[in-house]
């Protein structure tokens, strides 16, 4: 019993504690280039550079005033206006899907004021 403990001891640090975790690549990329293209008193609109392997883009944004938070939008379009927008500070997400993968999101911070 022993001998089968010290061998379960010695493989365990010798043989996998070595071992780096896999952690799977994600190769989807970023979205980037994101620019405001214009803003109004209920609306922004902004423009990004997606990547030929995205199939979609996925959108959404945080109102920090009422703590909500948008429901997604997809789109297969470089651009987007965020409409019907009460006052106030707004972090907006951009995330790229490229068929089962998406990828990291960037999130830019804007103000609405009327």
């Amino acid at each position: 019993m022993l001998k089968t403990l010290v061998f379960t001891i010695i493989l365990a640090t010798f043989g996998f504690a070595n071992q780096p975790a896999h952690v799977a690549d994600c190769s989807c990329p970023e979205v980037t280039n994101v620019q405001k293209a214009w803003g109004s008193s209920n609306s922004l609109a902004y423009t990004w550079t997606g990547s030929g392997q995205a199939t979609q883009y996925k959108l959404w944004y945080y109102h920090q005033e009422s703590g909500q938070t948008s429901t997604p939008v997809f789109t297969t379009a470089t651009s987007h206006t965020f409409s019907n927008l009460a006052a106030g500070h707004y972090t907006l997400y951009f995330k790229a899907i490229c068929g089962g993968e998406s990828s990291g999101f960037i999130g830019i911070e804007d103000i609405v004021s009327i």
